[in-house]
């Protein structure tokens, strides 16, 4: 990520990815390792003492370690070397057993849990904005859209409710995801230990768990599984936007953001205030779904181990993360703001004139003429200007239904079935299950 695009879109979430974090990490990994190859018996008890004591980042500076990287080449093997440096006696004990892969496998599975719970915590505030407006427009009722045209009625809750569902999905599957630390040696054999119980009594002090198996990593679908969840949560954010957007059309005009006296919209267009956070977040959208093939592709390693997939991780994982949790802020943020404008909501509504409720006049006439008859004659008679009168005169229909009958049955705001039911079960059971957790 440009300096630039880091600076526009940072967010706090960066900090696990910052080059001394990772040095912490580092340096808390082989303290914690060294501790177990001593309780197992593969160092001294006294090594242990001293590297906890001295292997820490107060006594370890990153630019001592670019230095020796300058020279190495290596940047794990130079991190290796600077911790030694400190320690006055048992140095040479540091890093017994592991490959660097152990350490920075590890490493990464301790940032990439510490930005899920902030994720999710980002996620969960996001769906409870989503829960307020759900029951705030409950009843708010609206034309529905499909393929861009007017369809039949439904309500703002029921929008809100929807996206609030879909993003509780795309939750719930990056909770199950899981990111593996290991060390299991360099090709997973646990050859230099001898035993697994050192790699587990680590893990358990992080706090992390062990792959089943693994070769000089951790196997890299579990970094797609945890990717694709989160790409998932940046496809939902994208839907509700674009749906935001175009209901801020000139010819729409249901929704806007809010804006600042001072807000420009255009250089040179005076008049425009244009959506462009929504549009942001749905550029940054895109771009994250850009790097499905480079994560897929770093799952098919050859042998037990290439380096192909180092220099991409190091890119995408920070910079997906960063931008997932500014699209999560700044959506949580614009819904905040949002201003429904409920007088052009009733104008769209009513934009068709009866013809938005064809629909449910085409069910009560099926049972007198046959669906396939009351479809011909409502399909005709939908080319007339005067859509409510024409059906009104109709021959047949007339026969059937009363005038204020037809009058009910077109009436918008009469046909929108299960709405309202629809958007208490929806948040009824989204907040019951989080609040479980």
């Amino acid at each position: 990520m440009t300096s630039f695009a880091y600076k526009r879109y940072k967010t706090p979430i960066a900090d696990i990815f910052e080059e001394e974090k990772q040095l912490e990490l580092q340096l808390l990994v082989e303290r914690k390792l060294a501790e177990a190859n001593a309780v197992y018996g593969k160092i001294p008890q006294e090594a242990a003492e001293e590297i906890e004591k001295y292997v820490k980042l107060e006594n370890i500076s990153l630019k001592r370690v670019k230095e020796i990287e300058k020279e190495t080449r290596h940047d794990l093997f130079s991190v290796i070397m600077a911790a030694t440096e400190v320690c006055p006696n048992y140095g040479q004990f540091i890093h017994l057993g592991a490959t660097s892969s152990d350490i920075q496998d590890t490493v990464t599975a301790l940032q990439l849990k510490e930005a899920k719970n902030l994720l999710l915590e980002h996620i969960d505030d996001l769906l409870y904005t989503l829960i307020q407006l759900a029951k705030k427009y409950r009843n708010l009722v609206c034309i529905g859209r499909t393929h861009g045209k007017h369809a039949i009625p439904t309500t703002y809750g029921f929008k809100f409710a929807n996206f609030l569902n879909e993003l509780y999905i795309t939750r719930e599957n990056l909770l199950e995801t899981v990111i593996y630390g290991k060390l299991s040696g360099a090709v997973g054999t646990y050859a230099a230990y001898g035993t697994s119980e050192i790699e587990k009594d680590v893990m358990r002090k992080l706090g992390l768990e062990s792959s089943m198996i693994s070769t000089q990593v951790v196997p890299r679908v579990i970094y797609f599984h945890f990717v694709s969840s989160l790409i998932a949560v940046s496809a939902v954010l994208d839907k509700l936007a674009r749906e935001l957007r175009n209901l801020q059309r000139t010819e729409i005009g249901e929704v806007s953001e809010t804006s600042t006296q001072k807000q420009v919209g255009s250089s040179t267009m005076p008049q425009k205030q244009n959506p462009w956070r929504l549009e942001r977040i749905c550029g940054i959208a895109r771009y994250l779904r850009s790097i499905i093939p480079s994560v897929i592709e770093n799952v098919s390693l050859e042998h037990e181990r290439d380096m192909s997939n180092s220099s991409n991780e190091r890119i995408i994982l920070p910079q997906l993360i960063i931008l997932i949790d500014f699209s999560l802020l700044e959506m949580k943020e614009l819904l905040n703001e949002l201003i429904i404008n409920e007088e052009n909501v009733e104008r769209n509504l009513y934009l068709l004139k009866g013809r938005q409720c064809s629909e449910n006049l085409l069910v009560k006439l099926t049972s007198s003429i046959g669906r396939q008859k009351a479809h011909e004659i409502l399909r005709d008679l939908t080319k007339e200007d005067d859509f409510v009168n024409a059906v009104k005169n109709h021959p047949q229909i007339k026969t059937i239904f009363l005038e204020k009958e037809i009058d009910d049955i077109l009436d918008p705001k009469k046909y929108i079935g299960l709405a309202p039911e629809i958007v208490d079960r929806v948040v009824e059971n989204i907040e019951r299950n989080m609040k479980k957790r």
